[in-house]
């Protein structure tokens, strides 16, 4: 089964947290704002996508997924900030699209809903050593 990003917020949230960082790679995503919980579940959300991977079309579906819904956020905004958002939600999908691909697992297929699971799982007993 396709991995579902909602499906593992619902009933393993503790999933979610092991493979999304959010806006920002490592210790970048200090620095790199996240103006409010829709931004983090935005960038939760294509972090997923990533670990997910797949082929170059699902590498590029997931950076316009991205950046479509950075956009999408902006308008919950007063009109007057869209003219710093709107550039700025241009230079995040810029970044992830040309300096993200390291982070991108690359495979013929997708990673499923259980080896999501089965991966966030090997890395929380990775972690507890």
């Amino acid at each position: 089964m396709k991995a579902n990003f909602h499906k593992a917020e619902r009933e393993r949230p503790d999933v979610v947290a092991t493979l999304c960082n959010g806006c920002g790679p490592g210790g970048l995503s200090r620095i790199i704002p996240d103006f409010d919980e829709g931004y983090r579940r935005v960038c939760f959300k294509h972090d997923w996508e990533f670990t997910e991977g797949g082929t170059v079309v699902d590498f590029f579906r997931a950076n316009f997924k991205f950046s479509g819904r950075l956009l999408l956020r902006v308008v919950d905004y007063p009109w007057w900030s869209w003219f710093w958002m709107i550039p700025l939600t241009k230079v995040y999908f810029l970044a992830v699209a040309l300096l993200g691909w390291p982070a991108f697992h690359w495979a013929w297929k997708p990673r499923t809903h259980e080896e999501m699971i089965q991966l966030a799982e090997k890395i929380q007993q990775e972690e507890m050593k």
